[in-house]
């Protein structure tokens, strides 16, 4: 798995062929495998953001003994502990806590031997069948999330009763039983003391009926040969009301507090506590539901045994909500009620790191939320006969959201606004790209070196005389600087709606803009992404400009793809029979355009495109894109994915260049089809020229005319042909092709 090329892999093949074994990761450790299958291997732009080994070891999270619980003052010191824990870390550890520490060990053995027992009788269980109270998987979300985690898991499942005996793996029964009896008993103490920690009386959260049921969740976390690509758990907060966690000797587990990981060291006899996301609810934000992580390790098996209490099953139907008595005019409520089964369908029905539930349910998104719901569901049930899509432009447009708000709004079925035009869906498949060719890919290395500069000339020509396309590599940006592109541009999308909206603006005029289409008005149908567009034609950009959020990341990164603008025009100029300095003498490296484009997943992508068929307008486009595919270019009439590589640049010919090169380079459609995962994000640095040739001639560059090969083009003002360009839409005719001769 782990030597395909990106040409031929098929994730969705491998996820099934892993799945087909029923032998979980246990499976690949025991066939000897040195290097982990790509479906476990984090993304790019992941691996760069975070040390999994950074977490500080100065600070431990709080540890609260719970010997004297019956003495009323150590009591009260205890709910103290309890209290601040909760507000501050949303984790804790208890010791003393009354479980023996030989029901503790029995219960780790109990979960290797499962492990470890034959193969034959793990099999008969393994299920990913939600009805099922016993089964044995690895990772429950595998089809939809970006990477699968390190681990192999036994869920067993009661939120009504209790476990019932003869469901339970026999070479883990007794143990089970045991420390269930256990774990339930010391769950109501601590309902008890998380109740008065927000001064409610002692039986308050058991009457509710949160005691009542728990699920347990047991994972076994095989050593790992490449720990560094991978997790044993993806970042997560826990969806549930509260989370009690027995672990063995072997560390991984990781809070984030304060936006620092700390590792939560093993603890012979501990236990580790945590809120779930529903408590956060009911404590109207009092507690506080934080992620954690595991990471893999070189040696193992790691064993966890969590127990989820959630609530007992008769309260999936009962509305949920802040608890009242903590609800007052100086506490207004954070988050609307709602349906438990509601809130878990949205929970199982995702990733483990994606959005969680309570995010759709929190009031101050409630206005945004409601606003895009009402207006998605409009544009979805609308007829043709009282359809107005001028109106719902203008309704989209207004919410300053963009494509974004949509999602973070739930919806199922995508705006008629966004849906592509009957014919065009017949058409064309928006699959159809080859597999078995690829977008030439040049390396820039050594290009100081006269020989291999020549032959990287060579390359550039005939990528841009038949493709209009390549990538390259080795082009001398640190892949530090293209991660924190990607994720400053994905931090600008994610962070508050009401920052966004400062810069939202449809305003040619303006030089940074944050808005979804420029051309909404005035397409046939509207693309699914957002866009934030830094112009700077007549000077560098001004940091101050900047979203704080992307600044540095952006000024950075500018800063490098200038350098390599230049260097590219270079070569252009080599491969047209020119001197290297010329096509940058003539001002087209000295003005850019970077537009960003954030493609959240989209929950009917069949339907609509990321961005249209189009050429680029400009001199010569450079692409950072993510690990996210979609990106396909048109070549002999069929379309052909341009897969993402890491420390890959894309380049393609604009029109301009076409015009200047007189038809020896081309510029080609391309397209970004939308996914159901995301979100993508890509950084286009468009080169047009310098500010000051807007009133000057253009045309064929005179040193290529003669009278074997005449202009193809009559001089026009840039000026006009971007007014040309500005005042249609993305899909249709392309400006240069009125001034083809």
């Amino acid at each position: 798995m782990t030597t395909e090329t990106s040409v031929n892999y098929d994730r969705t093949k491998e996820l099934k062929q892993f799945d087909d074994t029923k032998t979980g990761v246990k499976g690949l450790v025991d066939a000897g495998i040195l290097n982990i299958p790509k479906i476990f291997v984090r993304p790019a732009e992941d691996l760069a953001a975070d040390e999994l080994n950074s977490s500080q070891k100065t600070i431990e999270v709080p540890i609260i003994d719970l010997s004297n619980i019956g003495d009323s003052i150590r009591r009260q010191e205890i709910v103290n502990e309890v209290k601040i824990a909760s507000g501050e870390w949303g984790f804790f550890q208890v010791i003393n806590h009354g479980i023996p520490l030989s029901v503790l060990d029995e219960m780790i053995e109990g979960i290797r031997l499962f492990n470890e027992q034959d193969l034959e009788l793990k099999k008969e269980i393994y299920s990913r069948d939600s009805a099922k109270k016993v089964k044995f998987n690895s990772n429950f979300d595998l089809y939809t999330s970006k990477t699968a985690d390190w681990r192999d898991t036994l869920q067993l499942t009661s939120l009504d009763s209790d476990p019932d005996p003869s469901q339970m793996p026999p070479v883990c029964r007794k143990s089970t039983m045991e420390y269930f009896k256990y774990i339930k008993k010391l769950g109501e103490t601590l309902f008890e003391l998380l109740s008065e920690a927000l001064s409610l009386q002692a039986d308050h959260l058991n009457s509710m009926g949160y005691s009542k049921a728990c699920s347990i969740v047991t994972h076994y976390y095989p050593p790992c040969p490449q720990p560094e690509l991978t997790l044993g758990v993806r970042k997560h907060a826990d969806a549930g009301i509260l989370t009690m966690l027995l672990q063995n000797h072997i560390g991984g587990l990781q809070v984030l507090h304060d936006d620092q990981w700390f590792d939560i060291h093993p603890t012979r006899g501990g236990l580790v506590i945590n809120i779930g996301d529903l408590l956060q609810v009911l404590s109207n934000d009092k507690f506080k539901s934080v992620k954690h992580r595991a990471i893999s390790n070189h040696v193992g098996p790691r064993i966890s045994v969590a127990c989820f209490f959630s609530g007992h099953a008769s309260l999936l139907d009962k509305s949920f909500g802040p608890i009242k008595k903590l609800i007052s005019e100086a506490n207004p409520p954070q988050y609307e009620e709602f349906l438990l089964k509601e809130y878990f369908a949205k929970f199982f029905s995702s990733s483990l790191d994606a959005k969680p539930p309570i995010d759709y349910y929190k009031l101050r998104m409630l206005y945004e939320k409601k606003k895009a719901t009402q207006l998605a569901k409009k544009m979805a049930t609308e007829t043709s006969v009282d359809y107005d899509r001028t109106k719902e432009l203008k309704q989209f447009d207004d919410t300053k959201a963009g494509v974004k708000g949509l999602v973070d709004a739930g919806i199922l079925n995508i705006p008629k606004i966004f849906v592509r035009p009957a014919e065009d869906l017949a058409a064309e498949e928006l699959n159809a790209g080859h597999k078995n060719v690829e977008v030439p890919i040049i390396d820039v290395s050594n290009i100081g070196d006269s020989i291999r500069r020549q032959e990287i000339v060579n390359e550039v020509k005939i990528a841009s005389g038949e493709w209009g396309f390549f990538q390259v590599i080795n082009h001398g940006i640190p892949l530090s600087v293209l991660d924190e592109m990607i994720e400053g541009i994905r931090l600008f999308n994610e962070q508050d709606l009401e920052l966004k909206k400062e810069l939202y603006s449809r305003d040619s005029a303006k030089k940074v803009k944050f808005h979804s289409n420029f051309d909404l008005y005035t397409s046939k149908t509207v693309d699914w992404r957002d866009t934030l567009q830094l112009t700077f034609l007549d000077s560098d950009p001004d940091p101050s400009q900047m979203p704080p959020v992307c600044r540095k990341s952006t000024m950075e990164f500018f800063k490098h793809m200038k350098k390599l603008g230049e260097t590219l025009f270079e070569l252009l100029s080599e491969a047209l029979g020119l001197q290297a300095n010329h096509l940058n003498s003539m001002g087209y490296n000295k003005g850019c355009s970077i537009v960003t484009h954030y493609y959240p997943p989209c929950p009917q992508p069949e339907l609509t495109l990321g961005v249209r068929k189009h050429a680029d307008a400009g001199i010569l486009t450079m692409l950072l894109q993510n690990h996210i595919g979609g990106l396909q270019v048109l070549h002999n009439g069929q379309w052909f994915d341009i897969h993402p590589t890491r420390d890959c640049l894309v380049i393609n010919i604009g029109d301009l260049l076409q015009v200047l090169s007189n038809d020896k380079f081309k510029s080609v459609k391309h397209r970004a089809i939308s996914n159901h995962v995301g979100p993508r994000i890509s950084v286009a640095c468009f080169f047009s020229g310098h500010a000051s040739l807007l009133d000057k001639p253009f045309g064929p560059i005179k040193k290529l005319i003669s009278e074997a090969n005449p202009p193809q083009y009559e001089e026009f003002l840039l000026k006009e042909y971007f007014a040309k360009f500005f005042s249609s839409s993305l899909d249709t005719k392309p400006p240069m092709d009125y001034y083809k001769l």
